[in-house]
């Protein structure tokens, strides 16, 4: 089974600053798929033929709890990781995404369940 949710991505301007941060623009409507094996996908087209950022979390996500989840990326150097914390419900989710380097500037995407 998936969820797809649509959404808007908020973040704090100054974390353009750092050049590193360039996956969404801030106010950018975006789609997100959660697929039944904890694969996330975020897409600006609601088909998914483009996938701007892709994550697997280490257990399914549980309604009405929040979750934190750590994504590492080895192949990266130096090697980055992404926190999500991520709160569900039976129509909306909530995540905040930092990124490792930047703890003061998280992305915050708000979607509800299509």
């Amino acid at each position: 089974m998936e969820e797809i949710y649509r959404g808007i991505i908020k973040y704090n301007e100054g974390l353009n600053d750092y050049g590193y941060f360039n996956l969404f623009t801030n106010n950018e409507e975006i789609y997100l798929k959660i697929l039944h094996k904890g694969i996330g996908l975020f897409s600006n087209a609601s088909n998914f033929n483009s996938v701007k950022f892709e994550f697997k979390l280490s257990k399914q996500i549980i309604d009405n709890e929040k979750q934190n989840f750590i994504i590492k990326f080895p192949s990266e150097k130096p090697e980055h990781f992404y926190k999500l914390e991520i709160e569900k419900d039976l129509e909306s989710i909530s995540i905040l995404l930092f990124i490792s380097g930047y703890p003061n500037y998280p992305i915050k995407f708000t979607g509800a369940k299509i």
